[in-house]
Parts: structure tokens; C-alpha cells; sequence
């Protein structure tokens, strides 16, 4: 102490050498055996009602690759088809039906699944979900300067977080959708034309989660950064192309009509599960009256309205890392009404980009964070209360409470 100020060192589990390390490879390596078990299933107990620990969600994206590939791709969103579809490929299914909504250029891109067909696609499915998870830890040391060392423990960090695990490893895209995330942090402050390029591309890539796409538009468009606007809709007119060569160019009106007819098959049953405030109040059961809802867009509508402010601050800063990039992801989980419980993988990824080894509250928030999450995945099927819903909230507050504490840290190596 002094002066009267208090120093708080860093914890001693980041000052040991290699210890970090080594438990971090140690649980990776746990992980590996858990989801091989899992994978072989030897005793044979993973069938019937916990068949969804296997397949997770790639029965969905299979039976859209399996149209899109087929005799009738203007079935593609034909739900009856999907289902005989999974079902003669996964009997133990017993007639249950994992809807694929997914825009046609995913369908169209993820043809190659069937030649490789459901064993061999399924193992190349989650192989590239686990390297874009890779990828993502070593952004996130590009985007912290402080956790420049630690990829192999962020790794760790990343898959050991409940929501991201049975995210990656149950087919969601969400491993994609963290990457990119983080590869806007650093592509966001380029002004040269390659890196506004990159930007824009990036932004366009993320049209398979078009509101996504949409809310992180909102950065360059309230920037008047022209050069990624343009680049953003070139890669949106190439995806909406490759979409035609399945449903043809008309392909938007069929996949919103098939968006009204999900979105009661996904929000009721899900709503415990949901992060997004319009989508968990929609689930909830027939006495969630109409001022709750109407509350539920006005806090969304603030949430938006609150990031955009931001990018317009950013806008006087363009050095540095601007705080409209991690409020983006606290942000979307709780505006987007189809958000799920394994979309915070993004908040995940916002609090790694303004987190401090040297500000052991930080630490401490996101040790409690991470502890919250995984008890909110045990409880998910067992409690009514929206879990998750409360959990996004309390991810927002923390962000802020993180963005307080200390100043972003910038990216490391930012002229690399």
C-alpha cells in the first residue's frame, strides 16, 4: 500500500510458470476422452430419449444439405420431408423432427455432408465447429494484449463454458459465429482499404445469422464507412445468388414464410432456454400477459438504441477498441428474439476482449459468470423459471461492470 491506494497483484494461479498451462491441457485432454466416450457410446446408453447428446442439431443442417443436393430442392423447407428425412437416417429418433431454417445458401454449401454421408459428415461437421473454436481463442490473443499468452488456456476456458460446449458439439453454428465475432475486433479499427475489405467481407460472411449481420452493420453504417457497407452488400448479393440456384429468386419470401412456421415449433417448446427477451417472454405459458411483452420490446428497443450510441461514440475514437464491439455481444443474446442458450458463446467472447489479468475482480466476475452458466445447463430441463434469460441480463450488467473497471485493453499486436 501506498498512499492510501490499495494494489491488488495478479492471482497467483497466472504467476506460476506453466501451471496454468498444464491444467489447462490436462482438462482439454478429460474433455477428449468425455466427448470420445460419448462419441462410442460402448455401454450403449446414449439411445432413445438422450439421442440429442449425439446428434445434437446436425440432423437439421443433413436433411437441408440432402434437399438442396436432391430431386426437389423447393422442398427444402418442407418439414415433413426433413422429418422422414432423419428419421430413415436415425431411426432412434422415434419420429421426432430437428427443423433446418437455415437460409438456402447453407444448405447449398453444406451439399458436400452428403456425399461424405451422415458418419463421416457428422465427424467433419464437428471437426470444423472445433477448429473454428481454435481459431477464436487465438483472435481473442490478438484482441486482449493481456491474455496474449494464454491461447491454449483460453481454449480451455472456451470449451470447459457450458453454453459454448454443447453449442459446438451439439452442431450449432455458434463456433462460426464466435470467430468472426472476434475477427471483427480486430479488422473494426482498419481504415486501409484491405482492412475495410476484410470488415465488410466478414459482416457479409455472417448472413447465415442475418440479424447478426444486421446489428453489426449498424458500426459501419452509423460511421458512414462506405468502403464496408459496399463490400458487406457485394458478399450479401453473392450469397443471395448462390441461394437462387436453390429455391430460385423469389428464395426470401419462401424462407420468411418458413420462418412464421418455426418460430412457434422453437420458441414455445425452447422458451426456458431462450436469452433473447422477446423470445423467452413469447414461450411463456398463457397467463404472460400483453404488458410484459410490450416491456420486452421496449427494453430490446433500448438495448439497441444504447449500442448504437455507442457506435456513434466510436465514430470521434476510432483508436483503440471501441465499446460498441463488446456490448455487441451482451447486447444481441438479449435483442434478438430467437437467441438460444449456447449464443453466449458471444458475450464469452466480449468479456475475454476487456478482460484483465491484472484486475483480479475481473477474474473473480468471470469465474462467477462461468459457474452460473454451467449450473443454468444442469437446470435447464428441470426448472420453469427462464434461466437463461437471467443470465443474459446479468452478462450485460457484468460487461459494464467489466468496462468500468478498467479501460479496454486494445488489441495486441495491432500493426501485425
Amino acid at each position: 500500500m501506498a498512499g492510501g491506494a490499495i494494489v491488488v497483484e495478479m492471482p497467483q494461479l497466472f504467476t506460476a510458470p506453466g501451471r496454468v498451462r498444464r491444467i489447462a491441457i490436462a482438462l482439454l485432454i478429460a474433455l477428449a476422452l468425455a466427448l470420445a466416450w460419448v462419441g462410442l457410446d460402448p455401454l450403449g446408453s446414449l439411445s432413445g430419449p438422450l439421442t440429442s447428446v449425439k446428434l445434437g442439431d446436425f440432423p437439421a443442417f443433413f436433411s437441408l444439405a440432402a434437399i438442396a443436393a436432391g430431386s426437389e430442392p423447393h422442398r427444402l423447407y418442407d418439414f415433413a420431408l426433413q422429418r422422414e428425412i432423419q428419421n430413415q437416417i436415425w431411426p432412434q429418433l422415434q419420429g421426432a423432427l430437428l427443423p433446418g431454417i437455415y437460409p438456402p445458401y447453407v444448405a447449398l454449401l453444406a451439399r458436400p455432408l452428403v456425399w461424405l454421408g451422415p458418419l463421416w459428415g457428422h465427424v467433419v461437421w464437428g471437426a470444423l465447429q472445433l477448429l473454428f473454436l481454435i481459431l477464436t481463442a487465438r483472435a481473442i490473443t490478438r484482441i486482449n494484449s493481456s491474455l496474449a499468452k494464454y491461447s491454449v488456456e483460453i481454449l480451455a476456458g472456451l470449451l470447459l463454458c457450458a453454453p459454448v460446449l454443447l453449442g459446438v458439439f451439439g452442431g450449432q453454428l455458434i463456433a462460426a459465429s464466435m470467430f468472426i465475432y472476434a475477427l471483427c475486433f480486430i479488422y473494426q479499427g482498419r481504415r486501409d482499404l484491405r482492412g475495410e475489405i476484410i470488415f465488410g467481407s466478414l459482416i457479409g460472411l455472417w448472413f447465415f445469422k442475418p440479424h447478426y449481420a444486421l446489428i453489426m452493420l449498424m458500426l459501419p453504417v452509423i460511421q458512414w464507412r462506405v468502403r464496408v457497407v459496399v463490400t458487406t452488400a457485394l458478399v450479401a448479393t453473392i450469397l443471395y445468388l448462390l441461394g437462387s440456384l436453390v429455391l430460385g429468386l423469389g428464395w426470401i419470401a419462401t424462407w420468411c414464410d418458413a420462418l412464421t412456421r418455426f418460430t412457434p415449433m422453437n420458441i414455445i417448446p425452447n422458451a426456458r432456454q431462450m436469452t433473447g427477451l422477446l423470445g423467452a417472454v413469447t414461450g411463456m405459458p398463457d397467463q404472460a400477459n400483453s404488458a410484459l411483452a410490450w416491456a420486452a420490446l421496449a427494453l430490446t428497443t433500448a438495448l439497441l438504441l444504447r449500442l448504437a450510441f455507442a457506435a456513434r461514440q466510436s465514430f470521434s475514437k476510432p483508436i483503440g477498441l471501441p465499446k460498441f464491439l463488446p456490448l455487441f455481444g451482451v447486447t444481441v443474446v438479449l435483442a434478438t428474439p430467437q437467441a438460444n442458450f449456447y449464443d453466449l458463446g458471444l458475450a464469452l467472447v466480449a468479456i475475454c476482449s476487456v478482460l484483465s489479468l491484472k484486475t483480479q475482480k475481473q477474474l473473480y466476475l468471470l469465474g462467477i459468470w462461468c459457474g452460473a452458466c454451467g449450473l443454468a445447463s444442469a437446470l435447464r430441463t428441470v426448472t420453469p423459471l427462464p434461466l437463461f434469460l437471467i443470465l443474459a441480463a446479468l452478462t450485460y450488467l457484468v460487461t459494464l461492470l467489466t468496462i468500468s473497471l478498467s479501460s479496454p485493453p486494445g488489441l495486441a499486436n495491432r500493426h501485425r
